[in-house]
């Protein structure tokens, strides 16, 4: 997989908590925006729960552990997923404490693991190399916490 994108703020963000996407060079929309234009219509209550639990984190609880599905991916690579309880959909992203949260995509889940479907799996992939490349510029301190917010080079290139 080749590709560039960054990491950026994104409008749901408030005191509690900084929510951020992921958005590739030449794509207008956030991947989480792509969710969400994607499952509007097709799973609209499902959606609904997402982004409510998203406003609670934003505006009163920060993103504490009780809203998200924890260790999606492996122990260290901090990927979870929204929400933490029964839902046919799964937003994959990122946590860091209680205060940010990075988005990435998600889909419809039914029975089984997410590596029984390629979308969810893809997306659980995509997280855990981003992840890497985040601690990664955290060590070497291109990528740091200012006032509870990412700042540095939040720009990145996977090249395979």
């Amino acid at each position: 997989m080749n590709c560039s994108f960054i990491i950026e703020e994104i409008s749901l963000s408030g005191s509690k908590c900084t929510f951020y996407s992921i958005k590739f060079d030449g794509e207008s929309d956030s991947e989480f925006m792509k969710f969400v234009k994607k499952y509007q219509r097709k799973n609209s209550i499902d959606l609904g729960d997402i982004l409510m639990d998203i406003n609670r984190m934003v505006s009163t609880d920060g993103a504490r552990e009780n809203f998200f599905k924890m260790e999606e991916g492996k122990k260290t690579d901090n990927v979870c997923a929204l929400p933490n309880r029964k839902s046919k959909l799964r937003l994959y992203c990122l946590r860091y404490s209680n205060i940010a949260v990075i988005l990435g995509g998600g889909g419809e889940k039914g029975k089984g693991p997410y590596q029984d479907y390629p979308i969810l799996l893809k997306n659980v992939e995509l997280l855990q190399e981003i992840s890497r490349l985040i601690y990664k510029r955290i060590r070497d301190r291109e990528i740091y916490w200012e006032n509870d917010k990412l700042s540095g080079n939040l720009e990145f290139k996977i090249e395979e």
